[in-house]
């Protein structure tokens, strides 16, 4: 199912994203390292 994005998810996709960088693909990127994150909505 795809869901438009509500800011509701905001905490859930930012886990999605660090869990993919840094499990995943073995990054090792913080979410200090990238504030952008923090402003899904750009």
């Amino acid at each position: 199912m795809i869901t438009i994005y509500e800011n509701r998810y905001k905490e859930e996709v930012i886990k999605l994203i660090l869990y993919v960088q840094n499990v995943e693909a073995g990054v090792g990127i913080s979410i200090e390292e990238q504030p952008d994150i923090l402003d899904i909505r750009k």
